[in-house]
């Protein structure tokens, strides 16, 4: 597969800001989807073999990355929620995704380390949004992630170009109607609003209130 670059990311500079000594960076891959169904759909793939997780590392590496390209939003399935390879990679595209458009509200509460959380005004599946902009933010991310591998849940992210990265805890298990209605697994990229239709009858079927009822019922509530 062709790789289009490779580039060294080692996490925004405030995350070093008490070290003397430069960040050790990580070469990460980007790569063109060898089967895009969105804008310049690339991968953002880890040089080294590790799994279909995020860690405090790539979370960081990622926001460096979106930093640097404001026009592009991120989306991530972890293994057991679309994943199609047990190696690290994110998903990029340029194109605007429907989660992305909704307005974000504060929830109010705060995550444990005092990073407010926030939730997508009206969006109609299971979720709870972090900043990804700031370093207490991602790192409430990486816990409330790391609550998820705890409980063997599976999950995806969708970070947005405004700064927010929204997690949908998933089912085991898509129900009937979601595969009656769409026949695909629902990845990242569905759970953030955006479907891609191979045939007529399917494109009919996905109408606003099904995406809607489909949302719903792939997740659940987080751990």
């Amino acid at each position: 597969r062709e790789v289009l670059a490779e580039v060294t990311l080692s996490g925004p500079a405030t995350e070093q800001a008490d070290s003397a000594a430069p960040p050790a960076g990580r070469v990460y891959q980007l790569l063109p989807n060898k089967f895009p169904v969105a804008s310049r759909h690339l991968l953002l793939v880890d040089g080294e073999l590790s799994p279909q997780r995020l860690a405090p590392g790539p979370i960081d590496a990622l926001a460096e990355l979106l930093d640097a390209c404001p026009a592009f939003s991120a989306s991530f399935n972890s293994w057991g929620a679309a994943a199609s390879i047990n190696h690290l990679h994110i998903h990029l595209t340029d194109e605007v995704l429907p989660a992305t458009r909704a307005p974000v509200e504060a929830t109010g509460a705060v995550a444990a380390n005092g990073a407010p959380l926030f939730r997508l005004e009206g969006y109609p599946a299971h979720h709870r949004a972090f900043s990804w902009r700031d370093a207490s933010g991602r790192m409430a991310l990486a816990a409330q992630l790391q609550a998820c591998h705890a409980a063997n849940v599976p999950y995806n992210v969708c970070f947005t170009p405004a700064g927010y990265a929204a997690v949908f805890a998933r089912t085991r298990a898509q129900d009937e109607t979601a595969w009656a209605t769409y026949g695909e697994r629902l990845g990242g990229f569905e759970m953030a609003g955006h479907f891609t239709a191979y045939q007529d009858e399917t494109y009919a079927q996905v109408t606003k209130g099904a995406v809607a009822s489909m949302l719903r019922a792939v997740s659940v509530p987080l751990p």
